[in-house]
């Protein structure tokens, strides 16, 4: 029971979009981590967005929205994205899941987590999407680190999507870091 359902443990969280609506960008991203990581379990996603890491060799066609990514992610940014662990992906405001990282080390998985969170597979950062309205294409960077004792390891990279009439198709991906 508490395999598949530990998402009920987690602290309630109030709606973000109290005054606001949904920005196209927020869209953008919870379609993304939908799509990643909506596999039976959930991702525990950093509050803050990261700069991304410099892919190695890219696309001639990308360059100039790569640029664009690096500009915009020069500052950390708080996400205002609401959790839906039923989508695969529950934003850590309250930092718990860091706390628990903070405690017994950035390489080890918690014991409290894996006992009391079996659904939460791993642990995410991304950046703000850079988008490009002639062509489409937004690139995001993701950086996925599991949290599984039996399947460890992690990735990073730029995720090049094509977002037409509300819907995402993955176009490309350029690796930064496996382990």
């Amino acid at each position: 029971m508490l395999y598949n359902f530990s998402y009920l443990l987690l602290p309630q969280q109030d709606t973000i979009y109290q005054e606001n609506p949904p920005i196209e960008e927020n869209t953008i991203i919870s379609m993304i981590l939908t799509e990643q990581f909506n596999n039976g379990g959930y991702t525990i996603v950093s509050p803050y967005t990261v700069m991304p890491e410099r892919p190695d060799n890219t696309n001639p066609d990308y360059t100039n929205l790569i640029e664009h990514l690096f500009k915009i992610n020069q500052t950390s940014e708080k996400l205002n994205l609401n959790s839906s662990p039923q989508n695969g992906y529950y934003i850590d405001y309250d930092e718990i899941f860091s706390r628990y990282q903070r405690i017994a080390g950035l390489s080890d998985v918690p014991l409290r987590w894996i006992l009391f969170h079996p659904q939460a597979e791993s642990s995410t950062k991304i950046s703000k999407p850079a988008y490009d309205p002639e062509t489409g294409y937004f690139l995001i960077y993701i950086q996925h680190v599991s949290s599984s004792i039996i399947r460890p390891g992690g990735s990073g990279g730029i995720y090049i999507y094509r977002y037409k009439d509300r819907e995402l198709t993955l176009a490309d991906y350029l690796w930064g870091w496996i382990r």
